[in-house]
């Protein structure tokens, strides 16, 4: 009982080994999503909502050879802006109507116009002050999945943006 009394001390008393950072990989491409600060509580929240969707569908892909950069602080080779986002009705919206996920299956009474989610970014290889401005290109609707639809399309955009421009993105973090 003593012995292991003595261990149990020992373990809580001996400071644990520390480990060292790995240097990050040269070859990766860092990118910080953001937004700006301004405007009304509601659209502000709705930014940053994008910004969580944007960043998490960035991440997603392993194969992109991208790093989310979290940190204000951590240096970023892409800066990736959330404008804003809106909504549009189409005039002509061909298909089922958002009746056939409700839980009866059937259409409501009274439909509502359905709403396109429409998200607009920037994308800037840093300390350029030249943005490229990118847009959804697929219909997503206005709802939570409709939102992370539109930040996935914008993603896939963004990873074939880098693809075409990594030499530029890689030269400017050189300070080439």
């Amino acid at each position: 009982m003593t012995t292991a009394l003595c261990v149990a001390l020992w373990l809580a008393f001996t400071p644990a080994p520390t480990q060292t950072a790995l240097p990050p990989d040269p070859s990766l491409i860092r990118v910080r999503v953001t937004t700006d600060d301004a405007g009304v509580a509601e659209e502000l929240a709705a930014r940053r909502n994008s910004v969580t969707h944007l960043a998490a569908a960035l991440g997603a892909n392993k194969k992109s050879g991208l790093t989310i950069v979290t940190r204000p602080d951590d240096p970023a080779d892409i800066v990736v802006d959330v404008q804003d986002r809106g909504v549009t009705v189409p005039k002509v919206v061909i298909g089922i109507g958002r009746g056939m996920g409700s839980p009866t299956g059937r259409a409501p009474l009274d439909p509502q116009p359905v709403k396109a989610a429409q998200l607009r970014v920037t994308v800037t290889i840093a300390n350029d002050k030249e943005p490229v401005e990118i847009k959804n290109t697929n219909r997503a609707s206005d709802t939570e999945s409709g939102w992370k639809s539109a930040a996935e399309d914008i993603a896939k955009q963004i990873d074939k943006w880098i693809a075409a421009h990594r030499a530029a993105i890689l030269a400017a973090r050189r300070g080439h």
